[in-house]
């Protein structure tokens, strides 16, 4: 095709002018700018929603099993690791062929990296919002003593004893990473089960007045998820003796002692 000097005027009015690309990238750097922030609360609901669909699924779990076993359900093993005469069984163990999980033998009830393996595997034992990646396990149980509210450690729980009824008292919720101890790390990548119950009952709880020490500096060693914890944009999601599970905001209001321990004095 021959070239002539018109051609050559179409082409140059055709093509994009320095300004013009900056213009563009401009808007395009504008709309991303607007849009990112968006996409992030998008992308932590859903991984808010994917929790509380595991802690529902192992709420239920609770239920099959406490329906096989008498009207009993499991607290967790925080002592089981040291003392195999204890008779304490992990709940996530012991619930995990309810929510997808494999059989577990109680031969491996007490080794803490056979558990580790097993639940790694197990996407329903984890937040996905959780950030220490050496826990497999980052929900917690209530440890409450049904016949006559004493903090022992005697397990399991018979549902049929609670003097309350199991739809008003909660039973797991999501664990405050601050309060994983320095002895679980020592041992390697654990499990992580814990309990709210303790020395102090309400010292483990979302209390806001517990949240921060006398010096001001915040309170880590409680094992419930606190209010200081952000990453479902305060809220949590909390699973109730019957297997229900509510979404609740982190606060003393909200999620008041006496949800998990009614007698317990606040």
């Amino acid at each position: 095709m021959k070239y002539t000097p018109e051609r050559k005027c179409l082409s140059a009015r055709r093509a994009f002018t320095l300004v013009e690309l900056l213009v563009v990238v401009a808007i395009i750097a504008l709309l991303i700018s607007i849009l990112l922030p968006s996409l992030n609360r998008a992308k932590g609901i859903a991984r808010m929603v994917k929790c509380s669909t595991n802690q529902h699924a192992i709420g239920r779990g609770s239920v099959m099993y406490a329906s096989e076993y008498n009207d009993y359900v499991h607290r967790d093993a925080a002592w089981s690791m040291h003392n195999p005469d204890s008779g304490q069984y992990v709940f996530a163990s012991r619930y995990s062929p309810y929510v997808g999980g494999p059989e577990i033998s109680l031969e491996h009830e007490y080794e803490c990296s056979y558990l580790y393996d097993v639940f790694k595997e197990m996407p329903v034992l984890q937040c996905p919002c959780f950030q220490d990646l050496d826990y497999a396990l980052t929900y917690v149980v209530n440890g409450w003593n049904f016949v006559d509210n004493t903090k022992d450690w005697t397990p399991p729980y018979q549902l049929s004893k609670m003097t309350t009824p199991p739809a008003e008292v909660g039973y797991i919720v999501e664990l405050n990473p601050g309060a994983l101890p320095a002895t679980s790390r020592d041992r390697g990548p654990c499990y992580g089960a814990y309990d709210l119950l303790g020395k102090y009952v309400s010292g483990h709880l979302v209390n806001y007045d517990l949240a921060f020490n006398d010096n001001g500096t915040e309170n880590l060693s409680g094992r419930m998820i606190t209010c200081i914890d952000q990453r479902h944009f305060g809220n949590t999601t909390i699973v109730f003796y019957d297997g229900h599970a509510e979404s609740r905001k982190l606060t003393k209001e909200e999620l008041p002692a006496r949800l998990f321990f009614p007698y317990e004095r606040e």
